[in-house]
């Protein structure tokens, strides 16, 4: 059956457009897929290898990935390898392995097929002159890189937003799209390729530096004249293919149409950020917009569409990953903060939306957490008019962010397409991705500061009645059950009456009342929980800052001599020797040390396997004689000394619970440390701001 382009003819101006056969395309769902795929089909080329990514990695997968081309080449010497990476990633050591980068890699394989190898990196030109001497290593790649992800072997093409890294192929959720027998898409990119590679720096052999290609330099000389020549062939290429491959009169059911979407700010090449300012302006009516990111980082622009101008009858949810499985958590140096600033965007997104669609649930930010995994995947998935499966996806290497759109070069596909049975895999595809994500703004948020610790524990300050579990998917619950029960230390709960809630790690209640301890976890199912949608809040002060009791601070003064007594006399069971009677004497449990002093005047320090005590400092020969007669002449304090201080301290407490038992309704953040965790709080927020400079400013 032979239908229209459904209102979607629009998409076909941002792009060349190429008509393949429904049954040619592939979803691969997990990473292993991912790397078994990219090994059976270079293994198998027989004409061509073209890889596009911003680095190759060096762990055993990539070493059996080079094998596997290895194998290609050596079968037929009329097979090409051209590989396109970024060259400031792609020269960068290693961790790990000293001396290892993604070009050593790719070494081998150009000393052996000289003839068939081009390997081409390509260097940004926003990063150039004094700045660019004086930018380090890691951190000189915010300035722009080469992000598309695009393997092909013959007329097969795979497009990702995965690199080709051991990570990548083993816990970093990604996309992963196959399509084979497209010979004209697969043209298309390698022609891309071919022209982004001619301005590139080559990687030939006895040559210890890459050599440039083109006539003018990216970082050096002619900068702008540089930038005009790239975006003049671009926009030729881009011309040549959209005049070759029109908008075609009718799509049949069991095909789809392909739209390459390229985005290269630096060039002016801004096909892909068209596209979306287009779609998010025009969702057709009773629709659903799914979006992912790995990075939220969206620009003003786009988040104007989606929230300013979005219609009344649209549904809008977007899945990024939570700071966890953020890329960055737990990295080294100042891009450890990185996942505490893209948590703050999430909150100014929610505040924008909170205002402009006050719960009506119609705009949710989601978080992906899957235990031991990493979050990569980016994309969207368009259902219209209520219907069960998407009819438009877009999948490859943008994500949302000012860095796409300006600075790095990204490519994806949108594919459109009537066919029952393509629309089905990529609702699985979907759903997969969705069944981990936690809904983190039922929209009933107040705009109130995100505070995150440095602990990566993110505190959302809100409504004490916000439903935590709403539209929680229970895969995703059933995570957060199995890591709270993995806990060695037991955690205690309290009631929703505190103000802080702890999303991470997310806590829960049983019937009983408030779980105490790991075990009552096992009674909890991800049903019940999301059924209820119980917000338990953590208290910040658990039972760990809580201070031992002792039976002496449960007496009064008269019972005190007379305890005091009997500790001395249980004590003189265990004889001390000579060195023990000249340290300090034992002080009863709950009362102050009765130490003396250590002397005023500046002792020099020498260095001892085990620190000097203050009340031995009689017999240190290094004290001068002065010190030591000072020492000797200080009275020590008496046993009624003793017991003052312990009715000191009875009385401290007793105020201490007075204000506590008439402050119950506030917030119980620890009376006796408020001054402490102000200043928390303050350095908290200070460490938001720098990571949301960070992201604004380095990492977009």
């Amino acid at each position: 059956m032979t239908t229209c382009l459904n209102g979607f003819d629009w998409i076909c101006n941002y792009g060349p457009s190429f008509v393949v056969s429904a049954s040619n395309c592939d979803v691969l769902y997990e990473p292993s897929d991912f790397f078994k795929e990219l090994n059976h089909t270079f293994s198998n080329a027989k004409q061509r290898i073209y890889i596009s990514s911003l680095y190759f990695g060096t762990d055993s997968y990539e070493y059996e990935m080079i094998d596997s081309i290895r194998t290609a080449l050596a079968k037929d010497p009329s097979v090409r390898l051209v590989v396109l990476l970024d060259y400031l990633r792609g020269l960068r050591i290693d961790n790990h392995k000293e001396k290892t980068t993604s070009k050593s890699m790719f070494l081998p394989l150009i000393e052996q097929f000289s003839s068939q190898v081009d390997f081409y990196l390509f260097h940004t030109p926003l990063l150039h002159g004094f700045l660019r001497k004086i930018i380090p290593m890691r951190y000189n790649e915010s300035w722009g890189v080469q992000h598309m992800k695009i393997y092909m072997a013959d007329d097969t093409l795979v497009i990702s937003g995965a690199n080709l890294n051991k990570t990548y192929f083993d816990n970093r959720q990604d996309r992963y799209l196959k399509l084979n027998h497209c010979p004209d898409l697969c043209q298309f990119f390698i022609d891309i390729i071919e022209t982004v590679g001619k301005q590139s720096f080559k990687v030939k052999l006895n040559h210890p530096e890459p050599i440039l290609l083109g006539k003018n330099h990216p970082f050096e000389g002619d900068n702008a004249q540089y930038r005009r020549d790239v975006e003049n062939d671009l926009t030729s290429l881009m011309k040549t293919y959209q005049t070759r491959f029109p908008k075609p009169d009718s799509l049949s059911d069991d095909q789809a149409l392909i739209i390459p979407l390229i985005q290269m700010g630096m060039f002016n090449i801004n096909n892909d950020r068209d596209f979306n300012i287009h779609l998010y302006s025009h969702l057709p009516q009773d629709s659903i917009l799914y979006l992912a990111t790995s990075y939220f980082n969206m620009t003003e622009e786009y988040a104007q569409e989606l929230i300013g101008n979005k219609r009344q009858d649209t549904t809008i949810k977007l899945l990024t990953a939570s700071p966890q499985a953020n890329g960055f958590y737990g990295s080294r140096g100042m891009s450890q903060y990185v996942p505490i600033g893209y948590s703050e965007n999430e909150r100014e997104f929610v505040e924008k939306a909170e205002k402009k669609c006050a719960n009506d649930g119609q705009i949710q930010m989601l978080e992906y957490f899957r235990s031991q995994w990493t979050y990569h995947a980016k994309g969207l998935w368009l259902y219209e008019n209520g219907k069960d499966y998407p009819i438009l996806t877009c999948i490859g290497s943008p994500n949302f962010g000012a860095r796409s759109i300006r600075r790095d070069l990204e490519a994806q596909l949108a594919i459109l397409t009537n066919n029952e049975t393509l629309r089905m895999k990529f609702h699985r595809e979907r759903s997969r991705l969705f069944q981990y994500a936690l809904c983190i703004s039922p929209m009933n948020v107040l705009s109130q500061p995100l505070v995150i610790p440095t602990t990566h524990q993110r505190r959302l300050v809100g409504s004490p009645r916000s439903p935590m579990f709403l539209n929680a998917a229970p895969v995703a619950v059933s995570n957060k059950i199995k890591a709270i029960q993995a806990r060695k230390t037991r955690i205690t709960l309290v009631t929703s009456d505190a103000v802080h809630t702890d999303i991470r790690p997310l806590n829960f209640s049983c019937k009983s009342g408030v779980a105490k301890s790991r075990t009552e976890y096992s009674v909890l199912t991800a049903e019940k929980l999301v059924d209820r949608s119980k917000d338990i809040r953590l208290d910040r002060i658990s039972a760990r800052q809580q201070s031992r009791p002792s039976f002496i601070l449960n007496t009064n003064a008269n019972q005190a001599p007379v305890l005091w007594s009997s500790y001395q006399q249980s004590s003189k069971c265990n004889k001390p020797s000579a060195t023990q009677s000249n340290s300090t004497a034992r002080t009863p449990p709950g009362v102050e040390s009765a130490k003396p002093r250590s002397p005023t005047r500046k002792i020099p320090e020498i260095p001892r396997r085990q620190p000097r005590q203050a009340s031995a400092d009689q017999h240190d020969p290094l004290l001068p004689p002065e010190i030591k007669e000072r020492s000797k002449s200080k009275p020590q304090p008496s046993r009624i000394t003793r017991i003052k201080s312990h009715d000191r301290l009875v009385h401290r407490n007793n105020l201490r619970k007075n204000d506590a038992e008439g402050d119950e309704d506030d917030d119980d953040d620890g009376n006796n440390l408020m001054m402490d965790e102000e200043f928390e709080e303050y350095l908290e927020k200070a460490i938001v701001k720098c990571a949301d400079w960070l992201i604004k400013y380095v990492f977009i």
